[in-house]
């Protein structure tokens, strides 16, 4: 396990934590075991949720005061590098909102490229393996774009619709996470990553902060929202590069309906093959799980019983499928 800062420009230094797969069949780091990259979205939050709360080795209990180990970790069968995003300890030591407007702009993103090579050169052992890039919720607007050199994406693609969303909560008081209950998921990690000992241990140098509203209103000053990234997507699968798409049954803010609609309204080589193909139901250990469609190198997965954060909801199932 590493943690700490990578600087990648002479104002910018990213905080990252790896952890090495608990795979034992093979010798650390065999070349059958890959390197999976893990985002949250926001924009501007922070991807140790995704550590804590979804699918990293360990997860918090007693208010934050301890860990356990998580059992269905995407660790059992990959190397993870979660990369963080937010203003906090976790992006960038000191985050002016020239930076942030440097970080929106859709033109100007190296922020990834530029980190993974300083990852890289730290850590030449990994370069060589399978990497994969992960997140959910608005890192679908980014992590298409991060995977063009690479080989493998998945991504929970992301509708925004500030009115609709706005009159949901107001007329149902559910949550936009999950639309079967109103109790998202606790966020005790927060009081864990904050206790002085564990800034120390894993090379911190300011308190946690979950999302931060300079770089949300950054993308949003930049227009960003408004913008129509299915092309990245498109690129992706005209290359070859293998594409998931999923999404939780229950989830509002980035439900399953509008994520089917751009799958099928994808424009690139096999996009008949893949509007023709059958909806097929999935099961684990004999239990039905969701409903998949696929064709050539695009799949687009429905998980049951699932909200916005997939891998909280279904973890055994998840791991699993991924």
């Amino acid at each position: 396990m590493y943690s700490g800062y990578l600087n990648i420009s002479s104002d910018e230094n990213i905080f990252f934590w790896f952890f090495e797969s608990r795979n034992k069949k093979h010798p650390l780091p065999s070349e059958s075991i890959p390197l999976t990259i893990w985002l949250n979205g926001g924009p501007g939050c922070s991807s140790l949720i995704g550590l804590f709360q979804e699918l990293g080795p360990c997860s918090t209990i007693n208010n934050g005061a301890l860990t356990q180990p998580n059992p269905n970790s995407w660790n059992e069968v990959s190397h993870m590098l979660f990369i963080d995003q937010s203003e906090r300890f976790q992006l960038v030591l000191d985050f002016p909102m020239a930076i942030a407007q440097k970080l929106a702009h859709p033109n100007k993103r190296p922020i990834n490229y530029v980190f993974l090579q300083k990852f890289f050169e730290k850590f030449p052992e990994y370069a060589k393996l399978d990497l994969h890039f992960f997140g959910e919720s608005y890192a679908g607007h980014y992590i298409s774009g991060c995977c063009k050199s690479q080989k493998n994406c998945g991504a929970i693609d992301d509708q925004w619709c500030a009115i609709l969303l706005t009159f949901y909560e107001f007329s149902s008081g559910r949550s936009v996470y999950d639309i079967k209950d109103d109790n998202d998921p606790l966020t005790d990690f927060v009081n864990y990553l904050n206790q002085l000992d564990v800034i120390k241990q894993i090379g911190a140098k300011k308190n946690f902060e979950m999302c931060s509203t300079l770089v949300f209103y950054a993308f949003d000053g930049s227009g960003d929202f408004a913008t129509n990234t299915t092309n990245h997507i498109e690129y992706l699968l005209d290359k070859n590069i293998p594409t998931l798409l999923y999404h939780g049954n229950l989830d509002f803010i980035c439900n399953w309906y509008g994520g089917h609609d751009v799958a099928l309204n994808l424009k690139w080589s096999h996009a008949d093959q893949f509007r023709k193909a059958p909806v097929q139901e999935w099961s684990v250990n004999g239990k039905k799980a969701g409903t998949y469609q696929e064709a050539s190198n695009l799949r687009f997965v429905r998980v049951y019983n699932a909200g916005h954060e997939v891998p909280f909801y279904q973890p055994e199932i998840h791991c699993i499928c991924l």
